[in-house]
């Protein structure tokens, strides 16, 4: 006996629209050339992208973004042998968390206060002792933050172009004076905005 061969497949669309494809090869080619067919719609027009405009100045943050608030492991790790880096990171850490709390709770605490009971915090966290010269030396040091290296070339780059550099930051302006100036970088950035000044 002879097998009958497969059934040809048709398109859903063209078997419910004509089941007679099933049967005879000329509307099987017919609807076949019509699927193929290519589309001879026109593209839709292409939206040329909106220019953004060079901008005219830009403020950076002081803390983590200029400088590295990092960068005091070092004396830490002189005042407490095999603490310095850890030191850092709880005191950042309590630092942010502090800010943040006060901004919520809607306080007005400095800058200063709050990095200072960010220290005093992570200080007693690690169980050392904090004398009152190691504390005024570790404070100092938050005026004395390394900047990032690429800061400069950044900086200079962008007032090459035209664009005022300047910094808003949460810090204390007396603070941000001085971090600013021990960095060298006082007449490269400016204004020097902080947040204690808007009210």
């Amino acid at each position: 006996a002879v097998r009958p061969g497969p059934r040809p497949v048709v398109p859903v669309s063209c078997w419910h629209r004509c089941r007679s494809c099933a049967n005879q090869p000329e509307h099987r080619r017919r609807h076949a050339n019509a699927a193929i067919r290519p589309n001879t719609q026109p593209p839709p027009p292409r939206t040329e992208p909106v220019p953004i405009p060079a901008p005219k100045s830009v403020l950076f943050d002081a803390y983590g973004t200029l400088f590295d608030v990092y960068s005091v492991f070092a004396l830490g790790e002189q005042l407490f042998p095999g603490f310095g880096e850890r030191l850092s990171v709880i005191w950042r850490d309590k630092q942010i968390e502090y800010t943040r709390l006060v901004s919520m709770s809607g306080q007005r605490r400095s800058f200063r206060a709050l990095t200072l009971a960010g220290l005093r915090f992570a200080v007693a966290r690690l169980g050392l002792e904090l004398s009152a010269e190691a504390e005024g030396r570790l404070m100092a040091q938050y005026q004395k933050l390394a900047p990032f290296a690429e800061n400069a070339e950044v900086i200079e780059e962008l007032r090459r172009r035209g664009v005022a550099t300047g910094v808003l930051s949460n810090g204390d302006p007396d603070m941000l004076a001085e971090l600013i100036g021990n960095a060298g970088l006082a007449a490269q950035l400016a204004p020097v905005l902080s947040v204690r000044g808007t009210g």
